[in-house]
């Protein structure tokens, strides 16, 4: 690994970079860092504001603990991961499956305080590690222009430092997704480059800086590494926007890549499996691509396919980040349950969820309706209540726990640009759950809230306190909001802030240590912590 000093930067500077970046992402910037001269090996082709209603204010907290989700189907976490962090969100999505659901306990009230810490430009994940002995715990966040590094004790929540990266910002997506390994090594994406950051292990207070550098060969202007995760046996897994796959070693010495169909672009992060399957959705199909341990294959005999789906009038919609799915794919069903999925919502106008089966197809299976994939297991419109819906759209992940999936709303009224409505704080109305019945191979829709929004930001569930969160909006103000997962009545929400600082701007709703809510935002992040 090439050891890279990187210099402390203050936050406000961070923050008048990114705001720079942002508005002039192709301007002038320093020379992208040379990479840190990995073996490659090349692997071809095998095969205006809307405002929520206010809804229920209920601050009941009757909540059934005993983790039970009831599901038509048992409610399996992913396997423990050796080469992860041993904590509470040790990576993008909480977990390698990006279902975005966590086992430990979240809030059950609105009794609690809220923080507000700027830190620059949003953190679409904030990623922890183990809790020390002493209670405590760090965290470390990725924006679009740097890292950061804050200490959290039972006192509050410290950023103790942070560090510009080096090159320029040519992604809005650049930062997004983080891994935390178990030696503290955390990795980001940065432009068309990973990046290894540490700090003293034996210090919380101790400075970080930049360990190794890894640059995609020949990365044309504009390509970056979108997603980003660890398999089972320790690699880092990634895919370009530009349609390739990725495998490097955490000492970024070796790396395998593999290219999917030409003219197929990606703009979700990635999920990964324990048998090494990579799963990627691209605007033109969804892949499951096969790690096999030493290398990337395509090859059916591998387990690896590509699957079609829905792709509308292929142009991008207001609000996401790019065309086809608006979703990473989050895999559903574990090791040993019957069905095993991977689930995305596609690019219809009138929006579906799509089930894929992820392994082999059940010699069961009902044959999908004439046109759709053979690989398809099914595939539901997402009309969040409206009988008579035209359209929908969702640029968030699936929220799966068990056999339940939920997607929510981001149809936009304001189609100026992608990032127009969502500064605007626009919230548009929806939220809508579905179940698999492994008996009769059939979705359906378990409830609706159509007065309600989570209108830019990825939820999240607990499954100790049966509960979904997610960052809201209520009459201009933005809020946590906490639904019964059985049920979607509304068991509590937290107003947190009016202003931008408090818009979760695509961030992910996390659940992280003592049932604290926080997530990122575009000027830092925001926390609730309940009593």
């Amino acid at each position: 690994m090439s050891l890279i000093h990187a210099a402390p930067a203050r936050f406000a500077l961070a923050l008048a970079v990114a705001g720079a970046a942002f508005a002039c992402a192709d301007d002038d910037a320093p020379a992208d860092a040379t990479d840190a001269g990995a073996a490659v090996d090349t692997a071809g082709d095998t095969a205006g504001d809307t405002d929520a209603a206010t809804g229920d204010a209920s601050t009941d907290t009757g909540v059934d603990v005993a983790g039970d989700t009831g599901d038509p189907g048992p409610a399996t976490v992913p396997p423990a991961h050796p080469h992860l962090a041993d904590s509470v969100w040790p990576t993008s999505h909480a977990s390698p499956y990006a279902q975005g659901s966590v086992a430990h306990a979240g809030a059950t009230s609105d009794a609690g305080a809220v923080d507000f810490v700027p830190v620059g430009f949003v953190s679409i994940t904030m990623t922890y590690g183990p809790v020390w002995p002493d209670g405590t715990a760090l965290i470390w966040g990725s924006t679009p222009t740097g890292v950061y590094k804050a200490v959290r004790t039972d006192d509050g929540i410290e950023v103790v430092d942070s560090a510009l990266s080096e090159g320029r910002l040519d992604s809005l997506i650049a930062g997004a997704y983080t891994v935390l390994d178990a030696d503290g090594i955390f990795y980001r994406t940065w432009g068309a480059t990973l990046e290894a950051w540490s700090d003293d292990g034996d210090d919380a207070r101790s400075s970080i800086e930049a360990v190794g550098r890894w640059t995609l060969p020949d990365a044309a202007d504009g390509v970056a590494i979108i997603g980003l995760s660890l398999t089972w046996d320790g690699w880092l897994v990634f895919a370009t926007s530009d349609g390739r796959v990725g495998a490097i070693d955490r000492a970024f010495e070796t790396v395998h890549l593999v290219d999917l169909e030409p003219d197929e672009t990606v703009s979700n992060s990635i999920a990964v499996d324990e048998t090494g399957g990579i799963f990627v959705v691209t605007d033109g199909a969804m892949y499951r691509v096969q790690w096999t341990g030493d290398g990337l294959s395509r090859d059916d005999a591998d387990g690896a396919w590509r699957a079609t789906y829905a792709l509308g009038d292929g142009e991008q919609v207001s609000g996401r980040l790019g065309a086809g799915s608006g979703s990473t794919p989050s895999l559903m069903g574990g090791p040993d349950d019957p069905h095993r999925f991977v689930v995305i919502t596609d690019a219809d106008p009138l929006m579906h969820l799509v089930y894929f089966w992820r392994d082999a197809i059940p010699d069961d299976a009902p044959t999908p309706p004439e046109g759709a994939d053979p690989r398809q297991a099914a595939a539901v419109p997402v009309t969040f209540g409206d009988e008579g819906a035209t359209s929908s759209v969702s640029e968030q992940s699936v929220l799966v726990s068990g056999y339940r999936a939920v997607v929510v709303s981001n149809d936009y009224e304001d189609t100026s640009g992608p990032l127009a409505p969502i500064l605007a704080g626009e919230a548009p109305l929806g939220v809508e759950q579905f179940a698999w019945d492994p008996e009769t191979f059939a979705v359906s829709t378990t409830w609706v809230r159509d007065d309600v929004s989570c209108p830019n930001g990825i939820p999240t569930m607990s499954r100790a306190t049966n509960t979904m969160y997610c960052v809201g909006r209520r009459d201009g103000t933005w809020t946590f909001e906490a639904f019964d997962w059985q049920t979607g009545d509304t068991r509590f929400f937290v107003p947190t802030g009016a202003t931008n600082d408090y818009n979760s701007t695509y961030a992910a709703t996390q659940v992280g240590l003592d049932g604290e809510l926080i997530t990122g935002t575009f000027g830092g992040f925001v926390r609730f912590l309940p009593e």
